[in-house]
Order: structure tokens, then sequence, then C-alpha cells
């Protein structure tokens, strides 16, 4: 389970994701919502307060918030040990840590599309440019760092199907004992019974 301001924030980077071209946001309440092209839209954004520079504030709020989850999630799993008693635990962080991932990358696409519809005004264009950035550098590191989704939960993030390379962000490490940051127990070798040679603990 996770807490109620985890969910807010996974519920408004999805609604990031859903932006169109030439959509405009909503975040006068906790939940975004998402204006697109109208006649009356002017004058009802005017109305209800909606400002654009307040609007990009609480999306990097909302951001800023979900790379925080992101790194707890991924710092929980790395000090679990990868053992029968603590799978479940392991699994459920791995599932929200992986939603949350999706939700970031579907968030980033759609802050593109917001700053293709503020083109014409170089402030707001060059935050919210600043901020697409700000989230690639944040996944690349992410995705290079934290333990790899182990054999039992080989999913991709449509959790069903077998994942790819590709579809783990490029890298092929299967399991939490192939990752760099594997805790050292799962690393350890030990000399087989009558050979010389070191097999996989």
């Amino acid at each position: 389970m996770i807490d109620s301001d985890a969910e807010l924030t996974l519920s408004n980077l999805k609604i990031l994701g859903r932006l169109s071209h030439n959509d405009k946001l909503i975040t006068s309440e906790s939940i975004f919502d998402i204006h697109p092209p109208s006649t009356w839209r002017a004058i009802y954004r005017s109305f209800y307060g909606e400002r654009r520079g307040m609007n990009i504030q609480r999306v990097k709020f909302v951001v800023r918030s979900g790379k925080m989850y992101i790194t707890s999630l991924g710092n929980a799993i790395q000090s679990m040990p990868d053992t029968d008693a603590s799978r479940s635990h392991i699994q459920s962080h791995l599932l929200h840590h992986s939603r949350f991932i999706d939700g970031m990358k579907s968030a980033q696409n759609g802050i593109r599309n917001l700053v293709v519809t503020y083109g014409e005004d170089a402030a707001s264009k060059t935050q919210l440019s600043t901020l697409v950035d700000e989230i690639d550098d944040f996944l690349r590191v992410t995705e290079y760092l934290l333990p790899r989704l182990p054999s039992y939960l080989e999913t991709s993030s449509s959790y069903g199907k077998p994942s790819s390379p590709s579809e783990r962000g490029g890298c092929a490490y299967k399991s939490r004992s192939e990752s760099p940051l594997a805790l050292p127990q799962s690393r350890e070798k030990r000399e087989s019974p009558g050979s010389g040679s070191p097999t996989s603990a």
C-alpha cells in the first residue's frame, strides 16, 4: 500500500502524461485536471485564478515529489535481504517503484507538450524545458543504479508480459544478484566440493 500523498503524486504524474499540444493545466485543486482548447478557456482561467507561473510551480512540486518517492522506494528495496521471507515486501515495493517510474516517464512527455503549448513564452518554455531535462537525468541515474527486477518478478511495466533488456531501460540484469548494487551476500561465490571452479551461491 502507498500512502495518500504518494497516491496523489502518482495520479498527478499520470494526468500530466495526458497533456496534448495546446492543452493547459488546472492545478487549483489537489488533483490536477486538463483544460483543452475552447472559446471560453482564457476567461475561465482568469476567473478561477489559473496562473501560468503558479501552474508551473505546482508541476515542479509534483515531479520532485515523484522523484522523492522513487528514491525512497529504491532505498527500501536495496535494504531488504533477498530471502523467501521478504519476497512479498520486495515484490510490493518493486511494483510501486515501477508505477512511479512509468508515471514520471509519462509526465515527462506531457511536459514536453506544455513546452510546445507555451512556446511563445520564453520564461515558461525555459522552466519547463529545464524540468524535462531534470527528469531525464534522474531517470537515467535511477535506472542505472537501482536493483533490477528479481527473476520471480520479471515483468514489464504492463505487469504480465516478459520484459526484454530494452524494456528494462536497456539493461540486461534479470535479478537483484546481477545488479551493480546487489547486496554482498547475493554476489558471493563458493567452491563446489571436489572442484576448483567457483559456482554461484
